[in-house]
C-alpha cells in the first residue's frame, strides 16, 4: 500500500491550503483511503490508518517517503516514531522508498487528483475540509471505476484485524513517555496530572 501527503490548493482560494492523504493499492491502483487534514502530520496519518484498519484489515506493508513521520535521521536515536511503534502493534511493515521515482504510482494519482478533484469541488461548490471529506467516497467510487486495473494475484493478502475498535484507537493513538515523581504526579503539556492510587483524591 502506497502512501503520501499532497499539500496543495485544494479548494482555489475558497478556504486555506491543506493537505491530502491517500493510500492506494499497488496491485489495483485503486485508493483505499484519503482524507483531507489541515497539514501532513503524525495525527493525519494516524486517524488514516485507523480508518484502514478499520475497515479492511491489515495489509502486508506500506510503503511511504522518508519523512519524518515515517522513520527517523539521527542514527543515535534509536526509538521508533509514532508511526512505526503502531505499525509494529498491527504487525504491518514499514517500508521506505530512497526516490521519488521509487512511488511513483502515488505520485501519479496526486497529479490525476489535483486536476480531477479540484474540478469536482469547485462543481459541488465545497469549500471546506468538512465537506470535501464527505465528499471524497463517492468521488473516490467514480474514481477507483475508471482508474483501477486487475491484480496479477486476485487474493486479498490483509490479515484481519481481530483485536476491539477501543484496542485500534489506543493503538493509533499518540503515545508519549513522562517519569512519574515520587509524589505520583507527571507533567505533561503544561499540566500537572496526579495518580490516584485507590485512596482519597490528592490535589
Amino acid at each position: 500500500m502506497q502512501i503520501d501527503g499532497s499539500h496543495h490548493d485544494w479548494f482555489e482560494g475558497r478556504a486555506e491550503r491543506c493537505c491530502l492523504i491517500a493510500f492506494i493499492d499497488d496491485a489495483t491502483s485503486r485508493v483505499l483511503h484519503a482524507h483531507f487534514a489541515p497539514v501532513e502530520s503524525t495525527r493525519a496519518y494516524l486517524d488514516a490508518l485507523q480508518q484502514y484498519v478499520s475497515t479492511y484489515g491489515c495489509p502486508l506493508a506500506f510503503y511511504s517517503d522518508r519523512h519524518g513521520i515515517f522513520t527517523k535521521h539521527d542514527p543515535e536515536d534509536d526509538a521508533p516514531t509514532q508511526w512505526q511503534r503502531a505499525l509494529a502493534s498491527l504487525q504491518i511493515e514499514g517500508l521506505q522508498a530512497l526516490t521519488p521515482q521509487a512511488k511513483g504510482r502515488v505520485e501519479r494519482l496526486f497529479q490525476t487528483l489535483q486536476d480531477r478533484l479540484v474540478k469536482a469541488l469547485r462543481l459541488a461548490g465545497i469549500g471546506n475540509l468538512h465537506a470535501a471529506n464527505a465528499f471524497l467516497p463517492q468521488y473516490l467510487a467514480q474514481h477507483n471505476r475508471r482508474f483501477s486495473v486487475a491484480p496479477a494475484d486476485p487474493q486479498d493478502a490483509h490479515l484481519a484485524y481481530t483485536g476491539s475498535a477501543q484496542e485500534l484507537a489506543r493503538l493509533c493513538a499518540l503515545h508519549y513517555r513522562r517519569k512519574l515523581s515520587k509524589d505520583l504526579v507527571v507533567s505533561f503539556m503544561r499540566q500537572r496530572l496526579i495518580v490516584q492510587t485507590g485512596g482519597q483524591p490528592r490535589y
